[in-house]
């Protein structure tokens, strides 16, 4: 008997409680992989579209995903961290937006180097020459 009562009390206490909801989960933030990838395609397709404007805020948006401790803020800084024929077509397109004269640049050809994005090896730091004496030289 005590036991059915025990159950009828479970019973009636949790049926008159309120029920909790869970908490919403937090969106996840999007890997970097996938945020570059998309800065990448944006880029191809506004050099297909012959936007040189959305090319540029692509690149540099892509640029600072890649290099987050030293951000590239120029096409020309870019060209000087990446791999032909990519560099030579943002060299290009930096000579048509900025140079003298209305310069045409080909949107089809920057869209297709674009396909294939490499990087540039990290030079070597260069060693410095030690500008200060050692504090003990080396015995005679």
């Amino acid at each position: 008997v005590l036991w059915l009562l025990t159950l009828a009390a479970w019973w009636w206490t949790s049926r008159s409680r309120p029920r909790q909801r869970r908490a919403a989960r937090e969106p996840r933030e999007t890997p970097v992989h996938k945020q570059q990838a998309q800065h990448l395609k944006a880029a191809r397709k506004a050099a297909g579209n012959g936007d040189a404007r959305a090319v540029k805020s692509a690149l540099l948006d892509w640029a600072r995903l890649q290099w987050p401790e030293a951000a590239p803020r120029s096409l020309g800084e870019i060209a000087l961290r990446v791999e032909a024929p990519l560099a030579d077509e943002l060299r290009k397109l930096s000579a048509a937006r900025y140079g003298p004269g209305d310069r045409a640049w080909d949107g089809a050809a920057l869209a297709g180097a674009l396909k294939s994005v490499t990087i540039r090896p990290d030079q070597a730091p260069a060693e410095r020459a030690d500008l200060l004496p050692p504090l003990m030289p080396p015995a005679a």
